[in-house]
């Protein structure tokens, strides 16, 4: 659907409320409605009910308009928060939540604040993607900051990490007694009517570690989400060579958007409609790379990204999705 279609549909369907509401009102002083408040609540009731109708609007592609969504109660919420050149992804559904990466040790007690504004406070599951400080700097702060439920890292050698930001983490898992555990590929987890599914790492060694990434997909009745942390080529070819069902409507960006990862081959069994990149405006890294941003444009994706637009906040339920 085109941006001019969109918004014109928009503008119909409101003035179709104002309608409705107006004629609402007339039968109401029509019939001799004595009582305003049960006209005011009747009137918001009629509101509510052609606003719910609105929501099927949300899914911009044609071909699945008939395509029945499954049964979910509520909505998810998905926040790729900002913390500049960096990682960290808050799933939220129900009153379940889910956080994937911490962005660096100095953002640590940014990630803490976004949450805690969200009136957060337990974290059901915490992930590390893996051991960078851009992921997971800023996990000993999360640690000490929440009740956690359960923490889960990629199994990468990790007694020959001696980085500060690691060694805080270490400490934090052991005052704390959170429980620690190791992702199995294949294994489901809930995020109350959600399911997580892990997806990587596939190997037990990797001379890079971006290779040892945790990869999940995330579903959420028709709704479908991808993240691959720093995933690399390597990697992602392993998710493909190994019949992985990794299509998806939403992927984060591996590797903030680098060349290294986000294949043409690996983005085709994809097939997202909608792609987030986090990164930080002027990196030096270069994030997102032109070729990756021309194989995005190639593909006609939606691309999302912190740099330019801050943290992104992505809502679905059982009719659709919006950012």
């Amino acid at each position: 659907m085109s941006r001019r279609k969109k918004k014109k549909s928009n503008k119909q369907l409101i003035i179709s409320i104002v309608v409705a509401i107006i004629i609402f009102i007339l039968i109401c002083i029509g019939s001799g409605v004595s009582n305003l408040n049960e006209a005011a609540e009747a009137i918001s009731n009629t509101a509510a009910a052609i606003s719910e109708s609105i929501l099927g609007t949300w899914q911009d592609d044609e071909k699945e308009k008939d395509i029945p969504f499954k049964t979910v109660e509520g909505s998810l919420k998905m926040h790729t928060i900002d913390v500049g050149q960096g990682d960290s992804c808050l799933i939220i559904q129900g009153e379940n939540t889910c956080l994937i990466d911490c962005g660096t040790k100095a953002k640590g007690k940014d990630v803490v604040g976004y949450l805690k504004d969200l009136g957060i406070t337990k974290i059901d599951i915490l992930i590390g993607t893996h051991p960078h400080d851009d992921h997971m700097g800023g996990m000993a702060e999360v640690i000490n900051s929440f009740e956690i439920g359960v923490v889960y890292t990629p199994n990468n050698g990790n007694d020959n990490i001696t980085t500060t930001w690691y060694m805080d983490f270490l400490n934090a898992v052991d005052e704390k007694n959170v429980k620690w555990e190791y992702p199995k590929v294949g294994e489901i987890l809930k995020i109350g009517e959600a399911d997580l599914q892990f997806l990587a790492p596939n190997a037990s060694s990797y001379t890079n570690n971006n290779n040892y990434s945790i990869a999940t997909k995330i579903v959420f009745g028709n709704t479908k989400i991808l993240l691959t942390g720093d995933a690399e080529e390597l990697a992602e070819n392993e998710m493909l060579n190994n019949g992985y069902n990794i299509e998806a409507d939403i992927f984060k960006a591996a590797h903030h958007g680098s060349d290294t990862s986000n294949t043409k081959e690996f983005l085709q069994a994809v097939n997202p409609k909608y792609v987030i990149i986090s990164c930080k405006t002027g990196n030096t890294y270069g994030h997102p790379k032109k070729k990756t941003m021309e194989l995005f444009q190639e593909m006609k994706l939606n691309v999302y990204r912190t740099d330019e637009s801050g943290s992104i906040i992505m809502t679905t339920n059982r009719k659709g999705y919006k950012f």
